[in-house]
C-alpha cells in the first residue's frame, strides 16, 4: 500500500507535469510527428523520424497480441498511439493530465474516448480494459508502486509500460550529472532504475517480459541533439522577452542530456509487457 505521504506528493507534482505539456505542446507539434509525442524506432540511421514513430506504434500494438479489445492509454499526450490502435478497430480510451493535448487527441482519433485524469487514481472499475498501455509517461510517477498497483488493477489481462530506465541509482550527492538535468528539465520527480521497476514485478509475483529498445531509440535522441544546440539560445532569448515559458527552454536542454544519458547507457529504453494474473489463479 501506498503511503500517504507518496499520494500528497503525487497530488503537488500532476499540476506541474500538466503545466510542462501545455507548455511545449507547439514544440512536439512542430517537431514530432503523427500526433504521437515519444521516440520512434529506426530500422536505420537514415531512416525519417515519421517513419520511425509508425515503427513504433505499429511495434506497441503489436506486442498486446491479438485478443485484446479495449485498451486504456494513460499519458496518451496528442493520441498518436491511439489512432494506431482505433485504425485496428479497437475500443481505444485514452487519459492525460493536459487537457490542451487531449483537445488535439480528440481532434486527431475519430472513435477514441479522451478524458483529463491521474493514473495514480483512475476512474474506472476493476478490470475495464484488456490491457493498459503506458509509453514514456511512467516516468512521470511519484511513487511507482501507486502507479503500477493502479494499472494492474483497472487491466484484464495485461500491462505494457514503456519507458527510460536507469542503469543504476542517482547519486544524491551528484548535483550536476546529466541525468539529474535531463529529469529536471522534464519535470520528473525521479526515475526508476530497471531493476528497480523488476523488483516491484516480482514482489508482486509477476509474470513479465522486458524488451530493450536503446538502440532503437538512439537515432531520434542524437537528432534531437541538433534541435538542442539550435534550440536552446532561442528559446532563451523568447523567454527573456516573454514569448515562451520556462519549460520550453528547460526542454531545449534536456534533449541533449537525454542523448548523453542513452548513449553512455546510464540510461535504457524498454518495455516490460506484465500479464495480469486471473481470479483463478
Amino acid at each position: 500500500m501506498a503511503s500517504v505521504q507518496a499520494e500528497e506528493r503525487t497530488e503537488r507534482s500532476q499540476p506541474d507535469v500538466a503545466r510542462f505539456y501545455d507548455a511545449t505542446r507547439w514544440e512536439y507539434r512542430t517537431f514530432w510527428h503523427s500526433n504521437s509525442m515519444h521516440y520512434g524506432f529506426h530500422a536505420s540511421r537514415l531512416e525519417p523520424l515519421s517513419v520511425a514513430i509508425e515503427n513504433s506504434n505499429r511495434y506497441y500494438a503489436d506486442r498486446l497480441g491479438p485478443s485484446v479489445e479495449r485498451v486504456l492509454v494513460v499519458g496518451c499526450g496528442m493520441g498518436g498511439f491511439c489512432r494506431e490502435l482505433a485504425d485496428r478497430g479497437l475500443d481505444v480510451t485514452g487519459i492525460d493530465l493536459s487537457e490542451r493535448v487531449l483537445r488535439d487527441a480528440d481532434d486527431h482519433v475519430e472513435t477514441g474516448a479522451f478524458a483529463v485524469a491521474d493514473y495514480h487514481r483512475l476512474p474506472f472499475g476493476d478490470d475495464a480494459f484488456d490491457a493498459v498501455v503506458g509509453i514514456e509517461t511512467v516516468c512521470h510517477c511519484v511513487e511507482y508502486a501507486l502507479a503500477l498497483d493502479e494499472l494492474l488493477r483497472v487491466a484484464r489481462d495485461r500491462v505494457l509500460v514503456s519507458d527510460g530506465w536507469l542503469t543504476a541509482d542517482l547519486d544524491p550527492r551528484d548535483t550536476r550529472c546529466d541525468v539529474r538535468r535531463m529529469l529536471e528539465g522534464w519535470r520528473i520527480d525521479h526515475l526508476s532504475t530497471w531493476s528497480g521497476f523488476e523488483s516491484l514485478l516480482e514482489a508482486r509475483d509477476l509474470q513479465y517480459d522486458w524488451v530493450d529498445h536503446t538502440d532503437w531509440v538512439l537515432p531520434s535522441s542524437e537528432r534531437q541533439v541538433l534541435l538542442s544546440l539550435i534550440g536552446v539560445p532561442l528559446f532563451y532569448l523568447a523567454m527573456l522577452l516573454g514569448l515562451k515559458a520556462e519549460d520550453s527552454y528547460r526542454q531545449a536542454w534536456t534533449l541533449y542530456h537525454q542523448w548523453r544519458c542513452l548513449s553512455r547507457r546510464t540510461m535504457r529504453h524498454g518495455d516490460f509487457l506484465i500479464r495480469v494474473p486471473s481470479d483463478d489463479g
